[in-house]
């Protein structure tokens, strides 16, 4: 077969094909798929568990630093009645009496500190334990110091210390 005999069948066959296509085709286009419900939208947290959390945050912070300043006090010996008190006050039971129960080894005289710096964490959602650090300063250099803080009846208290 001569080339444009070829090209003449290759044109009528492929004419075909598409008029056959065409006729077995369905008439109906396809359903279209049904619509996709949205997203539940995250729930953003209310301003007022913001402000709750935020009272929280700073009852914490307060209860941390006058917890670190008497405990920074006791591990050197320096134990008035106000600092035992203040421990008393800031600790679980079980932590506290740990503390006042066996008086610290002074290891030389280290000075006064000062506070340098408080952090604290919520280690749970529901905000009720967190990490303290905090690193005090003394004469013969810094000391970094960790515990962990509980929330009961509405009061931080230190737990335990932590590493």
């Amino acid at each position: 077969m001569p080339a444009p005999a070829r090209i003449a069948a290759f044109v009528l066959v492929s004419a075909g094909l598409i008029a056959l296509a065409v006729v077995l085709a369905p008439s109906d286009p396809p359903p279209a798929p049904p619509p996709r419900a949205a997203p539940a939208p995250v729930a953003a947290p209310g301003s007022e568990l913001i402000a709750a959390t935020g009272r929280r945050k700073a009852r914490l912070d307060r209860a941390a630093t006058a917890f670190i300043a008497a405990f920074l006090r006791y591990e050197v010996g320096d134990l008035p009645a106000s600092v035992a008190r203040s421990l008393d006050r800031l600790t679980t039971a079980r932590f506290g009496g740990y503390l006042l129960g066996a008086r610290p080894r002074q290891l030389g005289r280290r000075g006064l500190a000062r506070i340098v710096k408080v952090e604290t964490a919520f280690l749970d959602p529901a905000a009720d334990r967190a990490l303290v650090r905090g690193v005090a300063r003394r004469p013969d250099g810094p000391e970094e110091l960790s515990f962990v803080f509980v929330l009961r009846g509405g009061r931080w208290l230190a737990a335990r210390a932590a590493e």
